[in-house]
């Protein structure tokens, strides 16, 4: 029995949430510092866009890696990217107001200039991030056609099913530990293999399979998943599939030869 669970869509987990309370508490405590903290008008207006502006380019972040199709451990890395960001960003920030207050030089604001080391690197980070999702191409978009930024047309038909999975992580893996399975596989164990590839806890990469990668892989016809058993197999087509991974890696080196 196939499997026809929805496929999840702007689903938010602990990666998306982290970032976006990142953002928000960062942007409450810029305000909460300049509100507290008055200055001229003109003043405060250029401190507000400050402190407000990175913070919700950070939340919006947050949606937009939420509304993805990313696996929990790409969005941990985006996630990470941010944090990692900040924490550079406010070093930088009290490097330079230590270096001020050595050379005995008044920093007017420093807890703000922090603050806004903290918002700033944090979107730097951010934006790294996605820049590095978005270069992985959209194998394909909300409607399920193919959308590939070049020669997908090229492909036979079994490179582009592995091209339209290849870029979860955990597709690829359950997709290889199904082909080197001799018998069906049980989810559980399929999740918990994946788990030590990929550094994951297991019950995380259990729920990702069962909701997302596994009814969508039993859709395209690469295995058969049944619910009822939980277990896993190959289909007919899957070596083939498989072994099409020559195939986008001779179309890869084409194009990035250009």
């Amino acid at each position: 029995m196939t499997n026809s669970y929805p496929e999840p869509k702007n689903r938010p987990d602990d990666a998306t949430r982290t970032i976006v309370v990142a953002g928000i508490a960062l942007g409450l405590g810029g305000l909460v510092h300049v509100y507290t903290d008055p200055e001229p008008t003109a003043v405060q207006i250029l401190e507000l866009l400050l402190v407000s502006v990175p913070a919700a380019l950070i939340v919006y972040g947050g949606y937009w890696t939420a509304s993805r199709r990313f696996s929990a451990a790409e969005r941990w890395t985006v996630a990470t990217w941010c944090l990692v960001g900040g924490l550079i960003g406010g070093a930088l920030v009290s490097g330079f107001l230590f270096g001020e207050s050595v050379t005995g030089d008044a920093v007017a604001d420093g807890s703000l200039l922090f603050l806004i080391g903290l918002s700033t690197g944090g979107v730097v980070g951010l934006l790294g991030a996605m820049a590095t999702r978005q270069s992985i191409p959209a194998f394909e978009d909300e409607t399920g056609q193919f959308a590939r930024e070049f020669e997908l047309e090229a492909l036979s038909p079994e490179a582009r099913s592995l091209a339209s999975v290849a870029t979860s992580p955990y597709a690829w893996d359950a997709l290889q530990a199904v082909l080197d399975a001799d018998e069906p596989i049980g989810v559980e164990t399929l999740a918990a293999r994946i788990a030590a590839l990929e550094g994951e806890p297991t019950e995380s990469v259990r729920l990702e399979l069962v909701h997302a990668q596994l009814p969508e892989l039993a859709d395209r016809g690469l295995v058969s998943w049944d619910a009822e058993r939980g277990t896993v197999d190959a289909t007919a087509r899957l070596p083939a599939v498989v072994g099409a991974g020559e195939e986008l890696s001779a179309l890869r080196d084409r194009t990035d030869g250009r």
